[in-house]
């Protein structure tokens, strides 16, 4: 049951559960989720993370949320790669990103079992996600460098 049913994503009818949750729960269970493909691959995620810092959210969707990230960012490394994850406070919220130097040869797309294919679709999820959440996906993409990151509050702003 990791993979969220993208169907009642894509109609919108998504039910939040927020709460406020520690940044270091969010990562750890994401960790789990992707320590496999990661090894897989030979790639290295490294962490930057406030410990202390607790945001306001969905746990089991911004986890599936970091996990689409993380995978994307594993895939489309070079075998050796490190992948920087970091949560750092920004104003009222905090950013949570994703980066990684991009593999510039045809084997990216190869390299993974094909479970893993839906890369496309798997940001289209994080990004019905992070709408859900009243935030949004900013991805940053260069020749050599690909980066994603969101916002979330770091408290309840309906209270």
């Amino acid at each position: 049951g990791k993979i969220l049913n993208s169907a009642a994503l894509s109609t919108g009818k998504m039910t939040l559960c927020k709460q406020d949750i520690k940044v270091q729960q969010l990562m750890d269970d994401s960790y789990k989720s992707v320590i496999d493909v990661a090894n897989h691959r030979n790639v290295t995620l490294q962490w930057n993370i406030d410990a202390d810092v607790h945001v306001f959210c969905d746990l089991k969707m911004i986890t599936q949320a970091l996990i689409n990230l993380m995978v994307n960012a594993i895939k489309y490394s070079p075998a050796g790669g490190i992948i920087q994850v970091s949560a750092n406070t920004s104003g009222a919220g905090c950013l949570l990103s994703i980066a990684n130097t991009l593999e510039l040869s045809d084997q990216a797309s190869t390299a993974l079992p094909s479970v893993y294919d839906s890369v496309g679709f798997g940001l289209e999820i994080v990004e019905t996600i992070l709408e859900a959440h009243e935030t949004g996906l900013q991805v940053i993409k260069t020749e050599t460098d690909f980066k994603a990151g969101f916002v979330l509050n770091t408290h309840d702003t309906a209270s």
